[in-house]
Formats: C-alpha cells, structure tokens, sequence
C-alpha cells in the first residue's frame, strides 16, 4: 500500500501529509577524505550535532517511518551515537533507524539497539583498489564479517554498498558467501570535480543487470535506484520528477531542514525554531516544489538516464 501511495503522489505532483522519511546530518567529520565525496565542496562544517540539538529536532517530529541517521560524515564518529539510537527507539518506536557507515568504526554494540538496517559503503571486495573513494580497508571488510556472524536473528539487516564503477559481480558473490542481506549500487555523483569518470550509460546498465543475475543466482538482493522498470519510470514522468522529495528531509547539524542532502544550502526552516507541518507547508518549501526542476539541475543520482547540468557548489545559492 505505500508503494502504491508513493506512486500515485509521484504521478500526480503531490506531496506526504508530513515527511515520512527523515535523514539526520549527525556529523560533519569523517575518518576518511574520499575523492568521490562533496562534502568539502559544500562547505560541510567539520563538528558533531549536539545531543541536546538532535533531541530538540525530534521533539517536533510526530511520527516518521524511517530516521537515517548518517550525512556527509561518518555518523560512528559521534560519541553520543547509540544515545541517539536509543532515544529514537524510545520515543518514534514505529521508525525503522538506518544509517550508512565506511565501516572502520562499526562493532556489535550495534547489535544492542533496535537498528533496522546498517549499510556498508566500500568500493569493491578487499584489494582492489579505488582511486576516487574508500581505500580498500581488511578492518572494515573484519567489522562487518564479525557484526554478521555475530546477529541473531534477522536485525540489523546489513547491506554492501558500492558506487558503480567497474564490474560488480564479485562484491556480490563475496556478499552471498559473509552473509550480507543485500548489496546497493550507487551512481556516482561527478558534478563536484570535473576529473571524476563514470562508466557510460550503457556500461551501467550492463554493471547492474550482470550483478542482479549472479544476485539472483546466489539468493543476494541487489539494489540500484537507476534500475528503474517501468512504473517507476512513469511516476518520475520518465525523469522529468525526482523520487525522493515527496516524502523527505534532510536535517542538517544545526536543525535546518533542507529537500535533499544534495541540497544543504536551500534552507527551508529549522526544527529549533518552528513546526515541522509548518516548514513542509512553508513557503521556501512550496517555492522549492515549484521551480525543483532549475533547482535540481544537474542532478541524477535518482535518474534512469544521465543528464547533464551545473555543479552543485556551497556557493551556489538561489
């Protein structure tokens, strides 16, 4: 039925009564300074989200379906982490906690909270090497073979993420043979430095197609988002309309709201000062939903197809 409900809103225009899906900046650091990563293009400040801020933001957040709790940085960092974890588990009981993470911090106190899914972001199977994103790390690839030996049971669901840039087969056996529920490939982003290279359209198609048939084979779930059959084409309006904001926030440090992580500097309001039903229905909200296209130009992480476009700067404010 939400699936349904998402479809119908994407087709005709239209928005969620509130924001189901809530995505929390609770860092700005990271332990890793990865090429393929916009964070110092977009001028993310190097400093945590203070607890008594995240609590405040939450405090006018009703209900949510999903809380990611990972930005541009690498949300283990947080010393207050798990904290955060717990007082989502004790006061929006209903939300599936997700959050993304280069693994060299990851250990099994995950394993004591309600954590719906845990996402691994890495850049192939151990050695092969990455000249745009994570170096090829034996501790994170340990980290996460030890938190999926160690789960009981089916939670936290632990998912291999990949940006796509050569052959994905073997990320997906090796996925199969740990254990992992699933592996995501990602598009890579090439807007924020001009040198970055991605594989043409065609090629990514092939990429992702190759990976789903050995997932199929092997009982390993593989998701792309470009990997789009037809329905969903057509509630993007064959990529004339984006499939995220209709029922999304980003949140960043300082609990300004924003339509896209992509788009930090588009501020819509913030959570310390007002209602989140009154920054959805706001007006730099309606504006955004308005020209979204000029806004968004450029941008198709969430596209079928490639487009091209300007950068997306910390500069380039509207």
């Amino acid at each position: 039925m939400r699936r349904i409900r998402k479809f119908l809103r994407c087709s005709l225009g239209l928005v969620s009564r509130l924001p189901e899906v809530i995505q929390v900046e609770v860092t700005g650091r990271c332990n890793l300074s990865c090429r393929m990563c916009p964070r110092g293009v977009m001028g993310v400040p190097e400093r945590d989200m203070e607890f008594e801020v995240f609590r405040e933001v939450f405090s006018k957040v009703p209900r949510a379906r999903e809380v990611i709790l990972s930005g541009w940085g690498e949300p283990l960092l947080h010393p207050r982490f798990y904290d955060m974890v717990a007082y989502l588990n004790e006061n929006l009981p209903e939300a599936s906690v997700r959050f993304t993470t280069n693994g060299l911090l990851l250990d099994l106190e995950v394993l004591e909270h309600r954590v719906e899914r845990v996402t691994v972001s890495v850049d192939g199977p151990p050695g092969r090497p990455s000249g745009i994103g994570h170096v090829s790390s034996d501790l994170a690839w340990s980290n996460l073979e030890r938190l999926l030996k160690a789960r009981r049971g089916e939670l936290p669901e632990v998912h291999i993420q990949s940006v796509i840039q050569g052959p994905a087969e073997d990320l997906v056996r090796l996925a199969g043979r740990l254990g992992a529920d699933g592996v995501t490939l990602v598009r890579l982003d090439t807007r924020h430095d001009p040198g970055l290279s991605r594989p043409s359209w065609e090629e990514e198609r092939k990429i992702v197609r190759r990976a789903k048939a050995v997932g199929r084979d092997l009982g390993v779930q593989v998701f792309c988002a470009n990997d789009q059959g037809w329905a969903l084409r057509l509630a993007g309006h064959l990529d004339r309309r984006c499939l995220r904001t209709d029922d999304y926030i980003y949140v960043d440090l300082d609990g300004n709201v924003t339509p896209c992580c992509n788009l930090r500097w588009y501020v819509c309001g913030n959570l310390l000062k007002q209602d989140l039903r009154k920054i959805w229905k706001g007006r730099r909200f309606q504006e955004f939903r308005m020209n979204q296209k000029t806004i968004c130009d450029g941008c198709d992480a969430l596209k079928y197809r490639y487009i091209g476009g300007r950068r997306q700067e910390a500069g380039n404010r509207r």
